[in-house]
């Protein structure tokens, strides 16, 4: 008998010991029927993972609950990735400071519009990849402040990934939130420079990769990934091939937009609902408080000079009289502003909107406080 097929046994364990020639090198046939035998399991699972996705209305999937709310709206679900796109300093590292502060207290303070929703407590990453170790303690120093804490809640971890490098970053990353979803489930993911996961925004295979990396982990986590991007210089399209197309896989995108010294907060485009730019907030630089605070949005502003506006038209068609009919009201604001009579009553209904006017319980009009 050759040694090579001599079974022996080791005298501490009965086991049969196979002797394998070393030299041997399997056919072609058993190394395909090997691999075919790998392709149909492959072939079998991928199958068996796409079935359990296909609708049936007796199998719904995990709800999405809502995770951020910017002007009462609902921009931010469970499961999606939304985009933060701005200009060069135009606040962006602020926004993600105050969607963070608004999960961390309750306490009515300046969220910038937000409002946060982490009943469970659930593991919160930040990760920034932009600003020194000092300008992201000091980022994270005000989100505390913001939501007038000392500390931040146990679930909540930030960190500064200057010293990696892009792969690295992805890697890191996706490790830890993989743990934390693991350990105690995962609410959010921030980005703060997703540009820095890639060593080129504009190439188009690494910036597929990192949004199908980054979809596929807000798919299993069921986070909610926050990502921060920058506009092109002069433009609103965010940077390269990767803005194109982490756009395109975004619940929302909010789009701040800065004029002057203030800066709005908009949601176009959104799947779901969206926040105009009429109805943004609108936030400043506040020095005595060395952050940034609310001030009116757009559409407070833009009422405010409707209101006035409206306040004259009215001073104008009630002279010396307490109250009009309707008819005589339309009448009169078609003579002061030679207009037709739908437009006429298209100013009587944006005057009851904006109070300039009320209507007594007899169904006659009269001013209001404009």
């Amino acid at each position: 008998m050759s040694d090579l097929n001599q079974l022996t046994e080791d005298p501490g364990n009965p086991r049969p010991v196979t002797f394998v020639d070393p030299d041997f090198e399997p056919s072609s046939a058993s190394v395909s029927t090997t691999n075919a035998a790998a392709d149909v399991g492959f072939h079998e699972q991928l199958v068996a993972s796409v079935e359990s996705t296909r609708f049936h209305p007796d199998n719904p999937p995990p709800e999405e609950p809502w995770a951020f709310k910017l002007a009462g709206v609902e921009v931010a679900h469970c499961g999606n990735i939304i985009t933060i796109a701005a200009a060069v300093k135009s606040g962006k590292s602020s926004v993600i400071s105050a969607m963070m502060a608004s999960m961390m207290s309750s306490i009515g303070q300046d969220y910038l519009g937000f409002e946060g929703n982490n009943p469970d407590g659930k593991a919160v990453l930040h990760y920034d990849t932009e600003q020194s170790r000092g300008d992201h303690y000091h980022m994270m120093m005000r989100a505390l402040r913001r939501a007038d804490l000392q500390a931040p809640p146990s679930w909540f971890r930030s960190y500064s990934l200057t010293l990696l490098d892009p792969a690295e970053r992805r890697a890191a990353i996706s490790a830890m939130a993989r743990k934390a979803a693991a350990n105690r489930g995962l609410h959010s993911l921030f980005i703060d420079g997703v540009a820095d996961l890639v060593f080129d925004v504009n190439d188009l295979k690494e910036a597929c990769s990192l949004v199908t990396e980054l979809h596929q982990l807000a798919t299993e986590t069921g986070c909610v990934i926050v990502t921060a991007l920058h506009h092109n210089p002069g433009g609103e399209k965010t940077r390269g091939h990767l803005g194109s197309q982490i756009e395109r896989k975004s619940e929302s995108v909010l789009v701040l937009r800065k004029e002057g010294e203030t800066v709005s907060i908009s949601c176009q485009p959104a799947r779901r609902q969206e926040v105009s730019g009429d109805k943004a907030p609108c936030f400043a630089w506040n020095s005595q408080a060395a952050m940034h605070l609310l001030t009116q949005s757009k559409a407070a502003t833009a009422d405010d000079r409707k209101r006035i506006e409206l306040g004259t038209l009215a001073d104008e068609v009630f002279g010396d009289q307490s109250h009009l009919k309707w008819v005589a009201l339309k009448n009169a604001i078609m003579a002061a502003r030679d207009c037709s009579q739908n437009t006429a009553s298209t100013r009587i209904n944006e005057m009851k909107k904006l109070g300039v006017i009320k209507q007594s319980i007899m169904g006659n009009y009269e001013k209001g406080q404009p």
